[in-house]
Protein backbone atom coordinates (compact mmCIF):
# COMPACT_ATOMS: atom_id res chain seq x y z
CA UNK A 1 0.00 0.00 0.00
CA UNK A 2 3.09 2.40 1.03
CA UNK A 3 4.66 2.00 -2.38
CA UNK A 4 1.28 2.68 -4.45
CA UNK A 5 1.05 5.62 -2.71
CA UNK A 6 4.07 6.54 -3.28
CA UNK A 7 3.67 5.58 -6.81
CA UNK A 8 0.37 7.89 -6.70
CA UNK A 9 2.30 11.16 -5.44
CA UNK A 10 5.16 10.39 -8.29
CA UNK A 11 2.58 10.43 -11.08
CA UNK A 12 0.24 13.57 -9.75
CA UNK A 13 3.96 15.19 -9.30
CA UNK A 14 5.04 14.42 -12.93
CA UNK A 15 1.33 15.90 -13.89
CA UNK A 16 1.99 18.95 -12.28
CA UNK A 17 5.11 20.02 -13.63
CA UNK A 18 3.62 18.98 -16.85
CA UNK A 19 1.08 21.86 -16.56
CA UNK A 20 3.54 24.17 -15.05
CA UNK A 21 6.10 23.57 -18.40
CA UNK A 22 3.03 25.47 -20.12
CA UNK A 23 3.09 27.99 -18.14
CA UNK A 24 6.83 28.90 -18.83
CA UNK A 25 6.24 28.08 -22.79
CA UNK A 26 3.39 25.68 -24.50
CA UNK A 27 6.05 24.13 -26.47
CA UNK A 28 7.83 22.46 -23.46
CA UNK A 29 4.33 20.77 -22.53
CA UNK A 30 4.91 19.25 -26.01
CA UNK A 31 8.50 18.02 -25.50
CA UNK A 32 7.25 16.13 -22.39
CA UNK A 33 4.29 14.82 -24.50
CA UNK A 34 6.89 13.62 -26.98
CA UNK A 35 9.01 12.12 -23.92
CA UNK A 36 6.64 9.94 -22.66
CA UNK A 37 5.86 8.80 -26.27
CA UNK A 38 9.48 7.74 -26.48
CA UNK A 39 9.69 6.04 -23.16
CA UNK A 40 6.32 4.18 -23.58
CA UNK A 41 7.56 3.00 -27.19
CA UNK A 42 10.52 1.76 -25.31
CA UNK A 43 8.46 0.12 -22.82
CA UNK A 44 6.62 -1.78 -25.67
CA UNK A 45 9.83 -2.60 -27.48
CA UNK A 46 10.85 -4.34 -24.46
CA UNK A 47 8.49 -6.39 -23.60
CA UNK A 48 7.53 -7.35 -27.36
CA UNK A 49 11.31 -8.48 -26.89
CA UNK A 50 12.64 -11.25 -29.96
CA UNK A 51 9.55 -10.11 -31.86
CA UNK A 52 10.98 -6.82 -33.08
CA UNK A 53 13.55 -6.74 -35.50
CA UNK A 54 16.35 -3.87 -35.13
CA UNK A 55 14.67 -2.11 -38.28
CA UNK A 56 11.25 -2.26 -36.97
CA UNK A 57 12.88 -1.17 -33.40
CA UNK A 58 14.52 1.81 -34.79
CA UNK A 59 11.56 2.97 -36.99
CA UNK A 60 9.37 3.10 -33.82
CA UNK A 61 12.23 5.13 -31.94
CA UNK A 62 12.49 7.73 -35.27
CA UNK A 63 8.54 7.75 -35.62
CA UNK A 64 8.01 10.19 -32.46
CA UNK A 65 10.55 12.42 -33.16
CA UNK A 66 9.38 13.02 -36.45
CA UNK A 67 5.53 12.95 -36.20
CA UNK A 68 5.31 15.46 -32.98
CA UNK A 69 7.10 18.40 -34.86
CA UNK A 70 4.42 17.83 -37.57
CA UNK A 71 1.79 17.33 -35.48
CA UNK A 72 0.39 20.92 -35.45
CA UNK A 73 0.19 20.52 -38.85
CA UNK A 74 -2.42 17.70 -38.69
CA UNK A 75 -4.87 19.90 -36.99
CA UNK A 76 -7.02 19.90 -40.53
CA UNK A 77 -7.15 16.37 -41.02
CA UNK A 78 -7.52 16.20 -37.01
CA UNK A 79 -10.99 14.45 -36.77
CA UNK A 80 -9.87 12.22 -39.40
CA UNK A 81 -6.83 11.38 -37.67
CA UNK A 82 -8.75 10.60 -34.13
CA UNK A 83 -11.60 8.46 -36.36
CA UNK A 84 -9.05 6.49 -38.18
CA UNK A 85 -7.40 5.61 -35.14
CA UNK A 86 -10.65 4.03 -33.26
CA UNK A 87 -11.50 2.46 -36.42
CA UNK A 88 -7.66 1.01 -36.32
CA UNK A 89 -7.48 0.02 -32.81
CA UNK A 90 -10.92 -1.98 -33.27
CA UNK A 91 -9.30 -3.70 -36.28
CA UNK A 92 -6.41 -4.54 -34.76
CA UNK A 93 -8.16 -5.48 -31.20
CA UNK A 94 -11.22 -8.26 -33.21
CA UNK A 95 -8.21 -9.53 -35.58
CA UNK A 96 -4.75 -9.61 -33.85
CA UNK A 97 -5.70 -10.45 -30.04
CA UNK A 98 -7.78 -13.81 -30.66
CA UNK A 99 -5.27 -15.85 -28.37
CA UNK A 100 -5.37 -19.60 -28.38
CA UNK A 101 -5.74 -21.65 -25.26
CA UNK A 102 -3.79 -24.77 -24.95
CA UNK A 103 -3.98 -27.41 -22.05
CA UNK A 104 -5.91 -24.42 -19.96
CA UNK A 105 -2.83 -21.68 -20.66
CA UNK A 106 -3.05 -19.04 -22.88
CA UNK A 107 0.12 -18.97 -26.04
CA UNK A 108 1.52 -15.91 -26.74
CA UNK A 109 0.57 -14.20 -29.94
CA UNK A 110 2.84 -14.16 -32.91
CA UNK A 111 3.12 -10.59 -34.02
CA UNK A 112 4.61 -10.46 -36.91
CA UNK A 113 5.99 -8.53 -39.93
CA UNK A 114 4.00 -5.67 -40.59
CA UNK A 115 1.30 -6.37 -37.42
CA UNK A 116 4.29 -6.04 -35.16
CA UNK A 117 5.33 -2.40 -36.99
CA UNK A 118 1.61 -1.24 -37.19
CA UNK A 119 1.58 -1.95 -33.09
CA UNK A 120 4.79 0.17 -32.43
CA UNK A 121 3.76 2.72 -34.10
CA UNK A 122 0.26 3.31 -33.91
CA UNK A 123 0.35 2.61 -30.22
CA UNK A 124 1.17 4.75 -28.25
CA UNK A 125 2.22 7.76 -30.68
CA UNK A 126 -0.39 8.25 -32.04
CA UNK A 127 -3.08 8.86 -29.18
CA UNK A 128 -0.21 10.62 -27.45
CA UNK A 129 0.17 13.00 -30.38
CA UNK A 130 -3.04 14.18 -29.50
CA UNK A 131 -1.78 16.39 -26.39
CA UNK A 132 0.08 18.09 -28.66
CA UNK A 133 -2.38 18.86 -30.91
CA UNK A 134 -4.48 19.88 -27.59
CA UNK A 135 -2.10 21.97 -26.11
CA UNK A 136 -1.55 23.95 -29.18
CA UNK A 137 -4.98 24.23 -31.37
CA UNK A 138 -7.43 24.27 -28.89
CA UNK A 139 -9.06 27.65 -27.60
CA UNK A 140 -9.81 25.43 -23.81
CA UNK A 141 -6.82 23.47 -24.18
CA UNK A 142 -5.87 23.87 -20.34
CA UNK A 143 -9.27 22.56 -19.77
CA UNK A 144 -9.41 20.03 -22.24
CA UNK A 145 -5.83 18.49 -21.06
CA UNK A 146 -7.08 18.88 -17.40
CA UNK A 147 -9.78 16.55 -18.63
CA UNK A 148 -7.67 13.86 -20.11
CA UNK A 149 -5.61 13.27 -16.68
CA UNK A 150 -8.35 14.66 -14.06
CA UNK A 151 -11.45 12.14 -15.94
CA UNK A 152 -8.78 9.17 -16.70
CA UNK A 153 -7.06 9.16 -12.97
CA UNK A 154 -10.65 9.57 -11.24
CA UNK A 155 -12.39 6.72 -13.71
CA UNK A 156 -9.01 4.19 -13.34
CA UNK A 157 -9.34 5.07 -9.51
CA UNK A 158 -12.89 4.56 -8.40
CA UNK A 159 -12.65 1.58 -11.09
CA UNK A 160 -10.36 -0.23 -9.19
CA UNK A 161 -11.69 0.91 -5.52
CA UNK A 162 -15.66 0.03 -6.13
CA UNK A 163 -14.37 -3.21 -8.26
CA UNK A 164 -12.53 -4.53 -5.51
CA UNK A 165 -14.92 -4.19 -2.78
CA UNK A 166 -18.19 -5.10 -4.54
CA UNK A 167 -16.33 -7.75 -6.93
CA UNK A 168 -19.17 -9.19 -8.67
CA UNK A 169 -19.68 -10.43 -12.88
CA UNK A 170 -16.53 -10.18 -14.77
CA UNK A 171 -16.27 -7.63 -17.27
CA UNK A 172 -13.56 -9.37 -19.73
CA UNK A 173 -12.54 -12.69 -18.26
CA UNK A 174 -10.28 -13.05 -21.17
CA UNK A 175 -8.26 -9.81 -21.36
CA UNK A 176 -8.45 -8.67 -17.50
CA UNK A 177 -9.76 -11.35 -14.80
CA UNK A 178 -9.97 -8.66 -12.62
CA UNK A 179 -11.78 -5.90 -14.15
CA UNK A 180 -15.89 -6.23 -12.98
CA UNK A 181 -18.55 -5.15 -14.39
CA UNK A 182 -19.80 -3.07 -10.99
CA UNK A 183 -15.94 -1.16 -11.56
CA UNK A 184 -16.53 -0.22 -15.39
CA UNK A 185 -19.67 1.32 -13.71
CA UNK A 186 -18.30 2.78 -10.98
CA UNK A 187 -15.32 4.40 -13.65
CA UNK A 188 -18.06 5.83 -15.47
CA UNK A 189 -20.01 7.22 -13.01
CA UNK A 190 -17.36 8.81 -11.52
CA UNK A 191 -16.27 10.10 -14.43
CA UNK A 192 -18.58 12.11 -14.85
CA UNK A 193 -19.20 13.46 -11.35
CA UNK A 194 -15.67 13.96 -12.11
CA UNK A 195 -15.98 15.95 -15.28
CA UNK A 196 -18.42 18.57 -13.40
CA UNK A 197 -16.24 18.74 -10.17
CA UNK A 198 -13.11 19.54 -12.10
CA UNK A 199 -15.28 22.53 -13.79
CA UNK A 200 -16.28 23.94 -9.99
CA UNK A 201 -12.82 23.58 -8.99
CA UNK A 202 -11.33 26.01 -12.00
CA UNK A 203 -13.71 28.48 -11.18
CA UNK A 204 -13.36 28.42 -7.54
CA UNK A 205 -9.65 29.36 -8.87
CA UNK A 206 -10.73 31.99 -10.82
CA UNK A 207 -10.56 29.97 -14.44
CA UNK A 208 -14.07 29.86 -15.87
CA UNK A 209 -13.54 28.14 -19.43
CA UNK A 210 -17.00 28.33 -20.40
CA UNK A 211 -18.02 32.09 -19.07
CA UNK A 212 -20.91 33.35 -20.60
CA UNK A 213 -23.08 29.96 -20.97
CA UNK A 214 -26.12 28.64 -19.08
CA UNK A 215 -24.83 26.76 -16.41
CA UNK A 216 -27.63 23.96 -16.69
CA UNK A 217 -25.87 23.57 -20.44
CA UNK A 218 -22.80 23.77 -19.54
CA UNK A 219 -23.93 20.49 -16.38
CA UNK A 220 -25.44 18.41 -18.92
CA UNK A 221 -22.13 19.32 -21.36
CA UNK A 222 -19.83 17.57 -18.84
CA UNK A 223 -22.14 14.95 -17.60
CA UNK A 224 -22.22 13.57 -20.99
CA UNK A 225 -18.40 14.00 -21.88
CA UNK A 226 -17.75 13.16 -18.65
CA UNK A 227 -19.68 9.51 -19.55
CA UNK A 228 -17.85 9.25 -22.85
CA UNK A 229 -14.07 9.99 -21.69
CA UNK A 230 -14.63 7.75 -18.78
CA UNK A 231 -15.46 4.75 -21.35
CA UNK A 232 -12.65 5.82 -23.14
CA UNK A 233 -10.26 5.61 -20.79
CA UNK A 234 -11.56 2.28 -19.81
CA UNK A 235 -11.67 0.93 -22.95
CA UNK A 236 -7.72 2.58 -23.63
CA UNK A 237 -7.10 0.18 -19.71
CA UNK A 238 -8.66 -3.12 -21.68
CA UNK A 239 -6.74 -2.51 -25.00
CA UNK A 240 -3.46 -2.29 -22.87
CA UNK A 241 -4.41 -5.23 -20.95
CA UNK A 242 -5.06 -6.95 -23.87
CA UNK A 243 -1.54 -6.23 -25.35
CA UNK A 244 -0.11 -7.60 -22.23
CA UNK A 245 -1.97 -10.69 -22.28
CA UNK A 246 -1.36 -11.48 -25.68
CA UNK A 247 2.70 -10.92 -24.91
CA UNK A 248 1.99 -12.81 -21.51
CA UNK A 249 3.79 -9.99 -18.90
CA UNK A 250 1.83 -9.01 -16.10
CA UNK A 251 3.29 -5.19 -16.41
CA UNK A 252 5.48 -2.73 -19.11
CA UNK A 253 7.42 -2.17 -16.95
CA UNK A 254 9.36 -1.40 -13.45
CA UNK A 255 9.28 2.65 -13.50
CA UNK A 256 6.49 3.07 -10.38
CA UNK A 257 6.90 0.76 -8.30
CA UNK A 258 3.48 -0.54 -7.23
CA UNK A 259 2.08 0.23 -10.58
CA UNK A 260 4.27 -0.80 -12.96
CA UNK A 261 5.38 0.91 -16.22
CA UNK A 262 4.57 4.02 -17.61
CA UNK A 263 2.37 2.70 -20.52
CA UNK A 264 0.14 1.23 -17.21
CA UNK A 265 -0.26 4.76 -15.79
CA UNK A 266 -0.76 6.31 -19.42
CA UNK A 267 -3.06 3.39 -20.79
CA UNK A 268 -6.63 5.34 -19.96
CA UNK A 269 -5.46 8.26 -21.10
CA UNK A 270 -4.20 7.84 -24.18
CA UNK A 271 -7.42 7.13 -25.68
CA UNK A 272 -9.28 9.81 -23.59
CA UNK A 273 -7.10 12.74 -25.42
CA UNK A 274 -8.17 11.25 -28.94
CA UNK A 275 -11.53 11.17 -27.69
CA UNK A 276 -10.97 15.15 -25.86
CA UNK A 277 -9.53 16.31 -29.08
CA UNK A 278 -12.66 15.35 -30.77
CA UNK A 279 -15.19 17.09 -28.64
CA UNK A 280 -12.74 20.03 -28.07
CA UNK A 281 -12.33 20.80 -31.24
CA UNK A 282 -15.76 21.86 -32.19
CA UNK A 283 -15.80 24.15 -29.59
CA UNK A 284 -12.94 26.14 -31.01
Amino acid sequence: MKQRIFSGIFVVATVVIAFLSRLIDVRLFDVFAMALSLFSTLELIKIMGDRVTPLQKWLAIIFPLTIFPIAVFLRLFALVYAVAYFLLALILTVTTFKQKIVDGKPEPIDFSGFGTLLLLLFYPTVPFTFLTLINGTLTLSTFALLSVVVISMASDILAYLFGSLLKGKQLASAISPKKTLSGFIAGIIGSALTSVALYYVCVAFGYNPFFGLETFSVIFFLVITGVFFGLTSQVGDLFESAIKRALLVKDTGTLIPGHGGLLDRADSFVFTAVAVYMIYSFLG
